[in-house]
């Protein structure tokens, strides 16, 4: 006997659709999910499967993202004025041709590819070049690909080089706001799950740097965790009174600069004493391993890269259904 197809003709899996589209399949979830802006079928076992008319108009919604519409405006837009719409973006560029720095629809060849633009933008204070690339590179790679591969490196790059002197601290702050922008929508285009747990995430006292906890609360968020992004230089008290009335499952710490402030140990102490026992707490950042004994005597996890983050709160993420799974039996 001949074997069914795994999906039935003229229907595709969210793997071949995103090679298509250039979409990455954790981007197209977020559209399907938070914007409705395609209804994929399911297989009898759960795997979502598009149709062509699906393709068509995922293909329309990237070209409308890439021309700079927002997906918030144009997901609820017929496939007929989606076409209308990106043929009226086109002809304006025709018409109104853009920049050399903003003419980005060609796809680049590497994450190398990306990152060099990317630092080009830096140098010549370019933020329309420097958000697209980002923003396209979002896009393509999906949130944990854009972070490992292009935001991290970016970061680490434009800091090298300003340690150096090879970049003036202007540079630095504005590729910091065009990656605190983009980081931001990757954050809050994931939609909110209330079965997700919950991370709560900061910086400390006198820590200032706030993109390594940026990048940790998109990595969770792309990890399936619901993260409340508090921002840069919060006291103990205000962090644990966070986590309180929120009730998260965690605490996710970065820690960059400075790693020699003596009031740091006691901040981390008092800290740890103030929120419940239950809830986790994750130090990061470069500047972790300085606070390494502290961090280790009151028990916290310490995360020196973003993939151990990951397998930090996967763990937790197990526990915490283990411990769901007894407490229901």
């Amino acid at each position: 006997m001949k074997k069914p197809p795994s999906t039935p003709p003229g229907t595709h899996p969210i793997r071949v659709v995103s090679l298509r589209t250039g979409l990455s399949p954790d981007i197209l979830r977020v559209w399907e999910k938070r914007y409705g802006a395609v209804s994929p079928s399911r297989t009898p076992t759960g795997r979502r499967t598009y149709s062509d008319q699906d393709l068509e108009r995922l293909r329309l919604l990237r070209q409308a993202t890439l021309g700079g519409r927002r997906i918030g405006d144009v997901a609820n837009l017929s496939t007929d004025a989606l076409q209308r719409l990106v043929a009226g973006d086109a002809a304006e560029l025709v018409r109104t041709p853009s920049p050399p720095s903003a003419q980005l629809d060609t796809p680049f060849g590497s994450a190398e590819d990306w990152l060099e633009s990317s630092l080009g933008a830096v140098r010549a204070l370019d933020t329309t070049r420097l958000e697209a690339t980002l923003r396209r590179g979002l896009l393509a790679l999906g949130v944990p690909g854009f972070i490992e591969t292009l935001v991290v490196p970016l970061v680490h790059d434009v800091g090298r080089l300003w340690e150096g002197g090879s970049l003036d601290p202007f540079e630095e702050h504005f590729a910091t706001v065009i990656v605190r922008r983009v980081l931001d929508g990757a954050i809050r285009d994931v939609a909110e799950d209330a079965s997700r747990p919950s991370l709560l995430v900061a910086t400390p006292a006198r820590q200032r740097h706030e993109i390594g906890a940026l990048l940790a609360a998109a990595y969770a968020t792309a990890q399936g965790w619901r993260a409340i992004y508090l921002g840069p230089d919060l006291p103990a008290s205000d962090i644990a009174r966070a986590a309180g009335i929120r009730r998260v499952r965690a605490v996710a710490l970065s820690i960059i600069f400075p790693t020699t402030d003596p009031e740091m140990a006691k901040e981390l102490r008092t800290l740890r004493e103030l929120l419940p026992g239950p809830v986790a707490l994750i130090v990061g950042g470069a500047g972790a391993s300085s606070f390494r004994r502290e961090l280790d005597a009151i028990g916290a996890t310490v995360t020196p890269e973003l993939r151990d983050l990951g397998a930090a709160l996967n763990d937790l993420d197990r526990n915490g259904s283990s411990a769901r799974a007894a407490d229901a039996g």
